[in-house]
């Protein structure tokens, strides 16, 4: 999976260009945030002020790469795209933006003239083809996928929610409505909790999931309303148009997963929405939404989960609230505290939010320290046959996976082959390949999250013996290994049979036969 808002393919650059340079810029005048973690406030907020005209709903990717984004589009390190309407901006700090793209002067082209509200953005490094249908058709090379509230569009119809594809971020393609998939996840129907929505909170993707189950291509959770209040349900989609709820209780009816707390007094009573949704790793989902009572944006609040199903919000809720007083600059915020954009940039967590104060809507930022997140490099080896004769030949097969959120770098993979075996062939689906005697080293380098890459190694076997073979995975960052046995056994004795040397007699039916030849021991294999 491209980490969504926060691939980071050089820790080292990540962490020393992003991290040095935006605390050198907050040093002063730090507010800092009960919760979890501690969230620190810039003082010179709001980084995006409505003198110009009203920021809001900041949906934000990172990527920390020599070409960030692989050129497609701006070459800068975070991206933002924002209501009102639709505005796209570009920034090397994540403080100062600069924009480059607005639906009002003909720069986003592509999507309906002031009806795309409350924008996600996501970017697929890999690329997909267009799907060539909708409103703007294209086959061509696409990299960006976009989900958003439909302003013309029935509230109470999954039309409300619309999805549209782009090569660079601001030519948009392919627009068209979500559909409803096996379990609806918007019902039209009073008074379930979906009955209607004001858009996508986040999506999450798993490149080679089954499409079955709550195993999908793509996750995205989204906003769910009665016409009152609301709710974050989810939805699971093969090729993120057509969606279905997640039902648990098999009834086929979508259940919220995480709605209201209906405990009076709580500042999260009734409503749940815009929200950020971040798996730091396997058992590790993390969720940072808007809530409040009787509206959505009144504070922000943090949550936790092994499976991004079930969720336990933080006893230290909410982070942020419009009722603050403690923070430089607080007026900015002080009706509406809402739609934290949350991602991580080296050591570092992000979040971009909305506030207002009566004057119109805008964006600032907090960070929080985020450490480096757990690595995860699984290999496995394998060998078939597990036995064979001397002379006979098998076959290793290291696989490694990238099970972590982030690229890792720099990933090497050794295998050092026993003496008792003649290397025959060696191969990689990606990587560099050298030896140097019995020893195999795959310079694989970079491994995108979720990638996997497959090393075969053929041998010969040349003594008996049981053999213990191990290769090894190294990062920077992680060091791991598996092994395997292989049994080499003598050639069987099946069938044998004697020929005698050059004048060697034979006694054969009580008389003597005199046979050229020499002697072999002969044995067939099956």
């Amino acid at each position: 999976m491209f980490l969504r808002r926060g691939h980071v393919s050089s820790w080292a650059r990540g962490i020393s260009v992003v991290t040095v340079a935006f605390l050198m810029l907050i040093a002063p005048g730090l507010a800092q945030a009960q919760g979890p973690g501690t969230w620190e406030e810039y003082s010179d907020n709001p980084i995006i002020d409505p003198a110009e005209e009203d920021a809001y709903y900041p949906s934000v990717l990172y990527d920390s790469s020599p070409t960030p984004f692989g050129g497609h589009g701006e070459a800068s390190s975070f991206k933002m795209w924002h209501d009102n309407g639709l505005q796209y901006r570009v920034s090397d700090d994540g403080l100062s933006w600069t924009k480059m793209g607005d639906m009002d002067d003909g720069t986003i082209t592509g999507l309906p003239a002031a009806q795309v509200r409350h924008p996600l953005v996501e970017y697929y490094a890999a690329g997909f083809v267009g799907r060539n249908d909708g409103d703007n058709p294209s086959a061509a090379t696409m990299y960006y996928r976009l989900w958003f509230w439909h302003l013309g569009q029935n509230l109470y119809s999954v039309a409300a929610m619309h999805y549209a594809e782009s090569p660079d971020g601001k030519a948009w393609h392919n627009v068209q409505p979500l559909q409803n998939g096996t379990v609806p996840i918007i019902t039209g129907t009073w008074p379930d909790w979906n009955r209607g929505s004001y858009g996508p909170c986040d999506v999450l993707f798993f490149p080679g999931a089954s499409n079955s189950g709550t195993d999908w291509t793509f996750w995205m959770y989204y906003d769910g309303t009665t016409g009152g209040d609301e709710a974050i349900g989810l939805g699971f989609s093969a090729d993120g148009v057509t969606w279905t709820g997640y039902d648990p209780g098999g009834d086929g009816h979508a259940d919220a997963v995480m709605n209201g707390t209906y405990v009076s007094g709580d500042w999260d009573y009734n409503y749940l929405s815009r929200a950020t949704i971040w798996r730091e790793g396997p058992g590790d989902y993390r969720m940072w939404y808007s809530a409040g009572i009787d509206t959505m944006n009144h504070g922000l609040g943090y949550a936790t989960s092994s499976d991004g199903l079930s969720w336990t919000r933080d006893p230290n809720n909410p982070i942020f609230h419009k009722d603050d007083t403690a923070y430089p600059g607080y007026p900015w915020r002080q009706n509406r505290s809402y739609t934290p954009m949350v991602l991580r940039a080296g050591n570092l967590w992000f979040m971009w939010y909305s506030g207002e104060n009566g004057g119109g809507k805008c964006i600032g930022v907090a960070y929080a320290s985020a450490g480096l997140p757990e690595q995860l490099i699984e290999i496995q080896k394998s060998v078939h046959p597990t036995q064979i004769a001397v002379g006979g030949e098998t076959l290793f097969t290291v696989t490694v996976t990238n099970a972590s959120v982030d690229t890792a770098d720099d990933v090497v993979v050794t295998d050092d082959i026993d003496a008792g075996l003649e290397i025959v062939d060696v191969q990689t689906s990606k990587g560099s390949i050298s030896r140097s005697g019995q020893l195999v080293t795959v310079d694989v380098g970079a491994m995108a999250p979720d990638e996997t890459v497959v090393i075969k190694i053929r041998v010969l076997a040349l003594e008996a013996g049981q053999i213990e073979n191990v290769a090894v995975v190294t990062t920077p960052r992680v060091v791991a290994d598996a092994r395997v046995t292989l049994n080499v056994v003598h050639v069987p004795a099946s069938e044998d049979e004697f020929v005698p040397e050059a004048g060697s007699l034979l006694l054969m039916g009580g008389g003597l036969l005199a046979m050229a030849g020499y002697a072999v021991e002969r044995s067939q294999k099956h």
